[in-house]
């Protein structure tokens, strides 16, 4: 019927037969064009099924690659409150016949590199472990990994990491001094990402936020954010010119705009908030000053058991209330950076201790009201009255 193959492919694709061109294209071997015509359509999971059955092609693993990542993201955007796809554990296990090919770890690297999200600085294992432990809900892996792609300088990927590793409430009691300052300076590396992304003046274009916030071009000033997205859910409940469908809310470059930075101070403010109540009950942060002083605490029974923490120190002394000063100064600047301003007298607190037990050195007391003073955006012209 057709003089060769390439005018019987032409002419197939000419009419969007679809079906009929991938019969053809697998008798002919040509796996590639196949996986192509898949992702083309949605379904990366038959595309990278396709180019994993061949165990070792370094041009099949490739677009594999990008495939089983692009997939992996379009259902594992920042966390949203709703079961992923059940296309996520499919493509994690083809991630693994990928690790366990016989390809080595150089062609693998290699692959992976082209990547654009990657940039050259999160390995293709690395990725895959942290969609394994966001699956997983494994939180350990999670801060491990968020720390290493915060050191290569992948700023996407490690919010995405630390944003599924915050979406539980710190657990702060009952850790040494150690343990709570190094999760708050993690939390502190959190908000920090979300306010650079929160600066960014094109929020509704570039690949890394299309992955992040799981949104889709459709055209010129046309976009879809997809329901499980949590710039659907902002953009629903603001009424505006733009329809729902059935897949998602289509919308302006304008509206995703606005939508994806309500996202990013919303995350702000509720994480900030839920963190600085973990603040509240820790050792260090609200001890009892009759626990320190007297080693005894009765409360009147009618105020019920005691809120504040019972230390068990034999002698506090000033390393002590220089650790309980760096944590509440942390906690401070992560404040400040959070715009989340219910300090109150917490400030007054670590620079005027009301007993000697609690710290009781003018030097001391002088640097933290400084450190305080520097912080603070309500009272800036204290400093100058400090200064003279």
């Amino acid at each position: 019927m057709f003089p060769s193959d390439e005018d019987a492919l032409e002419f197939l694709k000419d009419y969007d037969l679809d079906e009929a061109r991938v019969k053809l294209l697998k008798e002919l071997g040509r796996i590639l064009e196949v996986a192509e015509i898949h992702a083309r359509n949605g379904d990366l999971l038959k595309a990278v099924e396709m180019l994993t059955a061949s165990s070792h092609d370094i041009d099949h693993a490739r677009p594999a690659i990008e495939y089983l990542l692009t997939g992996l993201r379009r259902d594992l955007t920042l966390r949203v409150p709703s079961t992923p796809s059940p296309i996520v554990p499919k493509l994690l296990k083809l991630g693994d016949r990928l690790n366990k090919s016989a390809m080595t770890e150089e062609e693998i690297a290699e692959a992976s590199s082209s990547h654009p999200f990657d940039q050259r600085v999160s390995p293709y294992h690395l990725q895959l472990a942290m969609f394994k432990a966001i699956q997983r809900a494994d939180r350990a892996s999670l801060r491990t990994l968020a720390k290493k792609f915060i050191k290569t300088g992948n700023d996407p990927t490690a919010l995405l990491c630390l944003d599924h590793f915050f979406s539980s409430p710190l657990k702060l009691i009952n850790l040494s001094f150690v343990e709570i300052q190094a999760s708050l300076s993690l939390y502190l590396d959190y908000v920090s990402l979300l306010n650079k992304f929160g600066r960014d003046k094109s929020l509704a274009e570039g690949s890394n936020h299309q992955r992040l916030f799981g949104f889709q071009v459709l055209g010129e000033d046309r976009y879809l954010a997809p329901k499980h997205t949590l710039v659907h859910e902002k953009l629903t409940s603001q009424s505006g010119t733009s329809g729902k469908s059935v897949d998602g809310y289509r919308c302006s470059h304008d509206e995703l705009s606005w939508g994806i930075a309500q996202v990013i101070s919303g995350r702000i403010r509720g994480r900030t908030e839920i963190q600085n109540s973990a603040c509240r009950d820790v050792h260090g942060f609200s001890p009892c000053l009759y626990w320190l002083v007297q080693k005894r605490c009765n409360p009147p029974e009618e105020k019920g058991p005691c809120p504040f923490q019972h230390i068990q120190l034999e002698q506090p002394n000033v390393d002590w209330y220089h650790a309980r000063l760096r944590l509440i100064l942390l906690q401070f600047q992560i404040l400040n950076s959070a715009r989340y301003y219910d300090w109150g007298a917490t400030k007054y607190v670590p620079a005027h201790p009301m007993r000697n037990v609690c710290g009781y050195s003018l030097n001391v007391k002088l640097l933290a009201w400084d450190v305080v003073l520097s912080t603070s955006p309500t009272i800036p012209e204290a400093r100058i009255i400090r200064k003279s």
